[in-house]
């Protein structure tokens, strides 16, 4: 009989040590989630229009981010102007990864706060033969030797007005709910500088939703 009270009392003991353990593990990722930032979360676009200077819709494209503490990756897809859910095959893809630095909360508008966002590393890979043509045509991004299928290192280099696609962008957010809305950079307010940094939110191309 008292070895198996024995039996009895080492099985509840070590059941007991599960069991406790398995809560401090919970309790621990559920500290660890709670600490998160609001922000710390995979964000897409979904599909949206991109038009040219006369209101016509040239692309679409379909912008994935995922941020963490202190870095965003990002995955940017351009598709036909036909395929407007963007499902069928990109034109090409432009892959980021990038410092995610934000910092105080503004006045307005409502919630927003200051993000400086830097490139470490960007890359593009040219998904049609068309587009291979007319990026080694025009040498876009001071490269001549474009290929298809081909992932290019871009981050140094120059690829439109001179910017350099490391160069930093001077950015607003705001997080509500499962909406993540960065700041309107279409008008004067291009965050090219911290003193072109937007004031208003976009309402289109920088409107993410939380996967």
């Amino acid at each position: 009989m008292r070895l198996n009270s024995l039996i009895v009392q080492v099985s509840f003991a070590v059941a007991s040590a599960t069991f406790f353990t398995s809560c401090g593990d919970l309790l621990e990722q559920a500290k660890e989630e709670a600490e998160k930032a609001d922000y710390e979360a995979t964000w897409t676009t979904g599909c949206i229009s991109k038009e040219n200077n006369n209101g016509e819709v040239e692309t679409y494209n379909k912008v994935t981010r995922t941020i963490t503490a202190e870095e965003s990756t990002e995955t940017n897809e351009e598709f036909e102007k036909t395929d407007t859910k963007c499902a069928g095959k990109a034109l090409f893809t432009i892959n980021a990864t990038a410092k995610f630095d934000v910092g105080g909360e503004l006045s307005t508008p409502t919630g927003a706060k200051e993000v400086d966002i830097t490139p470490t590393k960007v890359t593009i890979t040219l998904k049609t033969a068309e587009y291979v043509s007319m990026f080694a045509e025009y040498k876009l991004c001071g490269v001549s030797d474009w290929k298809i299928d081909t992932e290019t290192d871009i981050t140094t280099a120059s690829c439109e007005d001179g910017e350099k696609m490391n160069d930093t962008i001077y950015d607003i957010f705001v997080v509500d709910g499962n909406k993540m809305t960065l700041g309107d950079k279409n008008g004067d307010k291009t965050g090219k500088t911290a003193a072109l940094r937007p004031t208003t939110l976009s309402t289109k191309d920088d409107v993410f939703t939380k996967e």
